[in-house]
């Protein structure tokens, strides 16, 4: 089944739920089985610790002959033998399983980043950009969507759903998809209405109102209309940095996200417009949370979005890919800062300018 395929997300979606049902029943077999050898392996060292009882009571004499003693040895030294050969089978076991694992799982970002790359008109339209995208595992839960469907409209999205990894990619092609359908087929063109849909069909889709999922995300969208040279945003939970004529500006969205705990609570999201000309050029930069939650530093602390936004205005004059290996860079040297310092979410940077 072809995961781009608009008209079929909810048929795809199904498929890969149950795909990551049999993963997890494949797991908790294996987990089952590795206990039980865990049971064994317990059972087999009460044994040893009463062969080691019988070889001490035989070097004392203690009612026990010679041959006891070499039995007891016989014996010891046949389940040393059996017990090194039990280690090493279900060693060779859990390593097969586990590169079966990774094989999927980078199978799946196959998967998951020919879902995130876009057409050739995205980048007529918007030449001048950077991703920076490092996932924390091998597939992400952040994600960047483009739409062009109509000729003067662009629309962009950065999304951060619920969780990494396996569980977060899952809720990325839920927003992928749903996505393409407010706005390719429904063509609902207003951001703020448009989050609202998304988050009545996330709820409908996740079946929230009946079940324990709290799943959700975080979104930032964006409208350039390259016609009347104008900008639209509106944010679920999230943000955008514009930088104009050296200017910065954080465009905050409201505080409440798409779809998790409280779907109950209304969603009046709104839209923030600007304009652009040649006169003032315009710097868009719209992110998940992971950078500035990334933990380092000398004193291993977040790198904090006041630092981030600091970071944005600095090097904002860069090229496109300038900027971006200086994000990069600057995330290594801030991870370097404390031994141990391990990537703690997925990363997602995007970056724009515009060219009326």
């Amino acid at each position: 089944m072809d995961c781009e395929d608009n008209t079929d997300w909810k048929t795809c979606f199904e498929k890969e739920q149950k795909h990551r049902r049999d993963v997890e029943h494949q797991l908790e077999a294996k987990i089952e089985e590795l206990y039980q050898t865990q049971y064994t392996l317990k059972r087999k060292i009460q044994e040893l610790e009463a062969l080691n009882q019988k070889l001490l009571l035989a070097e004392k004499g203690e009612r026990k002959s010679a041959q006891e003693k070499a039995y007891a040895l016989e014996e010891l030294t046949a389940f040393t033998e059996a017990l090194e050969d039990m280690v090493e089978e279900r060693t060779q076991e859990a390593h097969f399983q586990k590169l079966k694992i990774i094989q999927s799982l980078n199978y799946a970002k196959q998967i998951q980043l020919a879902i995130l790359s876009f057409d050739e008109k995205v980048i007529k339209n918007l030449p001048e950009h950077f991703i920076f995208f490092k996932p924390r595992d091998i597939v992400s839960g952040d994600m960047y969507w483009f739409s062009n469907k109509h000729p003067d409209l662009t629309f962009i999205a950065v999304v951060d759903c619920t969780g990494h990894g396996v569980p977060g990619a899952f809720m990325s092609l839920i927003a992928h998809n749903l996505l393409n359908e407010i706005i390719n087929i429904r063509r609902l063109f207003s951001v703020e209405q448009a989050l609202e849909k998304l988050h009545k069909l996330v709820v409908r889709v996740l079946k929230q109102k009946v079940t324990n999922n709290h799943d959700g995300m975080d979104v930032s969208l964006v409208m350039i209309d390259s016609f009347i040279k104008r900008i639209d945003f509106a944010g679920a939970n999230a943000s955008m940095v514009m930088i104009q004529n050296q200017e910065q500006k954080i465009i905050n969205g409201e505080r409440v996200g798409i779809g998790g705990i409280k779907i109950n609570r209304q969603r009046n999201y709104s839209k923030k417009t600007f304009s652009y000309s040649k006169k003032y050029p315009t710097h868009l930069y719209l992110f998940s949370d992971g950078f500035q939650d990334q933990f380092g530093g000398k004193i291993r602390e977040k790198f904090l979005r006041q630092r981030f936004y600091e970071l944005l205005l600095e090097i904002h004059t860069l090229p496109m890919s300038a900027q971006r290996l200086q994000l990069e860079n600057t995330l290594k040297v801030w991870m370097n800062g404390q031994p141990n310092n391990e990537q703690t979410d997925d990363i997602l940077v995007m970056g724009l300018r515009l060219i009326p």
